[in-house]
């Protein structure tokens, strides 16, 4: 009976130590303590296999660090207890995209918005990669116009729809991935001179506690700051 009280009392000690270094951690990671929120993080998680945060936020760091395959790594352990899976698949879905494992980038978009159908920016993201790596006018169209009818008020609708113009004419081609002829050009020579710059990759996602702080520090706006 004694040892059994003793385990809970230790038990309780323990996840008081992990609840306090998280809470320290998250404090440096809102701070831009990036190197001193890392280690902290880690330890909470080998502590504590199943924390529903520090998993995503050791694959944030790495993210912003750009070590694209280790944040990739943390942001699939983090799925197991995360509270909120969507965003860890966008996350992954954007570390992809940063390493051009483009098929892989896209997969990850698609089962982030079927995971949380109101995730819009994926919706983007896939037109994008599909309008800038895969040069696919008919998965472009289908996926932007759903994004426009889902986010009619976001700020590159001028931009999108410009875009959407001349796709949607039979006659518009675009030049096939690799092509010498860049996007841009073919832009000038339908019509529309629309600079790639002005298409801004959308990365905006809601996530748990303090999200709008920490989506500003990975370069995710909010609903309303998006650049």
């Amino acid at each position: 009976m004694k040892r059994s009280i003793l385990y809970v009392l230790l038990s309780a000690v323990a996840l008081w130590s992990s609840d306090a270094a998280f809470l320290e951690a998250e404090k440096k990671f809102f701070a831009r303590e990036h190197a001193a929120a890392l280690p902290l993080l880690l330890a909470v998680a080998e502590k504590d296999p199943a924390h529903p945060k520090a998993f995503s936020y050791i694959g944030d760091i790495y993210l912003l660090q750009k070590e694209y395959r280790m944040a990739i790594t943390w942001y699939n352990k983090a799925l197991a207890n995360s509270l909120d899976p969507a965003a860890e698949h966008f996350r992954i879905a954007q570390a992809y995209q940063e390493l051009r494992e483009i098929d892989k980038s896209l997969s990850s978009y698609q089962e982030a918005y079927t995971l949380n159908p109101s995730l819009h920016p994926a919706l983007f993201q896939i037109g994008y990669l599909q309008l800038m790596e895969k040069r696919d006018k008919e998965k472009t169209i289908f996926y932007w116009r759903t994004f426009m009818q889902a986010a009619p008020d976001d700020p590159q609708s001028p931009t999108i729809e410009k875009i959407l113009f001349l796709l949607e004419d039979p006659s518009f081609e675009l030049p096939p991935p690799g092509s010498e002829i860049s996007l841009e050009e073919v832009l000038r020579l339908g019509g529309k001179k629309i600079e790639s710059s002005e298409i801004k990759t959308e990365t905006k996602i809601k996530d748990y506690e303090k999200d709008k702080e920490k989506n500003k520090q990975l370069g995710l706006p909010d609903d309303d700051m998006l650049e």
